[in-house]
């Protein structure tokens, strides 16, 4: 035999001892990978429940046109049949698809008819922005509601509340309002994020340095539970508070979003 059959027939044998202990090395990981696997079918039922309720919330066309023809046929009720137009498809169509995933929402859902509404009237189509459907997909419901509220107030007191120190000033609060008096949420705190995106919306502002000269407009706000409450906890440890007062408002393209898709 050659020393060529002896190398092949060498070769041989370590593979067949590398086959036989693959399984060897199998068995050992498998108590692990068992483990493992376990946890990932646990997991993946938490998720799969997490997200069931999504299915009931995401509408079918089916639901969406139910929907706007009844709440269309209201709004538009008054118009003479004559200006009733179609809307353009570039407004309507993403329009309609956001409804899919907001339509579960009174409040969002009730903005969408709204800028629809508005671009079927002959007399206010123009008005009706397709950048206006953006809009709405970036509010929550509560900033929805926020909004009817600057329907009827073009803007409202706020305030800054610092801690005063000798080498300057720690910022405690800030962009407190008494919106939540309107609002009613258990998370107070987070209005001001709402006033943010907003803000970086381009609905509402606070202008830099502006404040309502008469005094009264802050002694509500100023006096409240919340901001006696941190006064009163700050004296505690032997500081005081300073209250910088400022403007929350409409800006001009907020008040033209208001008009549109808000008041109709």
């Amino acid at each position: 035999m050659s020393g060529e059959d002896n190398m092949k027939k060498e070769d041989l044998k370590n593979i067949a001892d590398i086959i036989k202990a693959v399984p060897v090395y199998q068995d050992a990981i498998q108590p692990a990978a068992k483990i493992i696997g376990q946890s990932l079918v646990t997991v993946a039922k938490a998720v799969d429940s997490a997200l069931a309720p999504l299915k009931l919330l995401v509408w079918g066309y089916d639901k969406i046109e139910v929907f706007l023809n009844n709440k269309l046929a209201e709004k538009l009720k008054d118009i003479p049949e004559e200006k009733i137009v179609t809307p353009p498809a570039y407004l309507a169509g993403p329009a309609i698809e956001a409804l899919r995933f907001s339509g579960n929402s009174e409040d969002l859902r009730e903005l969408y008819a709204n800028l629809l509404a508005t671009s079927m009237n002959k007399d206010t189509s123009d008005k009706a922005h397709p950048g206006y459907v953006d809009i709405i997909k970036n509010l929550t419901p509560a900033e929805a509601r926020l909004l009817k509220f600057f329907a009827s107030e073009t803007s409202i007191p706020l305030i800054d509340v610092n801690i005063k120190a000798e080498s300057g000033h720690t910022s405690l609060i800030t962009k407190y309002t008494l919106l939540n008096e309107y609002l009613n949420l258990e998370r107070e705190f987070i209005i001001p994020v709402y006033i943010t995106n907003l803000c970086r919306l381009g609905i509402l502002e606070i202008p830099y340095g502006t404040y309502f000269v008469e005094d009264k407009q802050y002694e509500k706000i100023e006096n409240c539970e919340t901001i006696n409450y941190t006064r009163e906890e700050v004296k505690k440890l032997g500081k005081t508070i300073e209250i910088q007062r400022g403007i929350l408002k409409l800006t001009n393209y907020g008040k033209d979003f208001i008009e549109c898709v808000v008041r109709n």
